[in-house]
């Protein structure tokens, strides 16, 4: 119901109730005033009732509209692997950055990939990471699977290219 309906609809509600009040007046001393009074109230209840019927509806169903976010489904599943997408992304990032400040390595040198575990998209949970050196020497290998291991808070592996 748009706006112009709910003004047309108050206007002639407020014609009939003036015009119900006009009868009253004009016919208040015949005999017959209160079966006047009677038919003019009930010409006006029903008019009421017929001008706010169709707001009452329209407030009825107000409610019943979903507001939510996600209204398509299959969008849903596109959002939920971008999300876990993104995820591993900045992780694999924050990873490598960590280790070429720590350990001043090249970060042409290094390369993360990441493991997660995706069945809660609303709590993803990191299962592994595994790091690739190319030309770094390999007796810190353990030294950096623990310090990864620790700061993650995930099983680290490293391996060599």
């Amino acid at each position: 119901m748009n706006y112009i309906n709910i003004t047309n609809s108050v206007k002639i509600l407020v014609y009939i109730s003036l015009a119900c009040t006009f009868i009253t007046i004009l016919l208040s001393k015949t005999k017959f005033i209160s079966s006047i009074r009677y038919l003019c109230g009930l010409l006006v209840l029903i008019s009421l009732v017929t001008v706010l019927s169709p707001f009452f509806k329209a407030m009825g169903e107000l409610i019943d509209i979903d507001f939510s976010a996600n209204d398509d489904s299959d969008n849903s599943g596109t959002s939920d692997e971008l999300i876990i997408n993104q995820s591993a992304s900045y992780i694999c990032e924050y990873v490598k950055t960590l280790l070429c400040q720590k350990y001043s390595i090249s970060s042409e040198n290094v390369s993360v990939s990441v493991t997660l575990d995706s069945s809660n998209t609303d709590n993803i949970i990191i299962k592994n990471i595994t790091v690739y050196f190319k030309n770094t020497d390999e007796s810190i290998y353990p030294e950096i699977a623990k310090y990864i291991s620790d700061t993650v808070g995930c099983e680290c592996i490293v391996i060599s290219k």
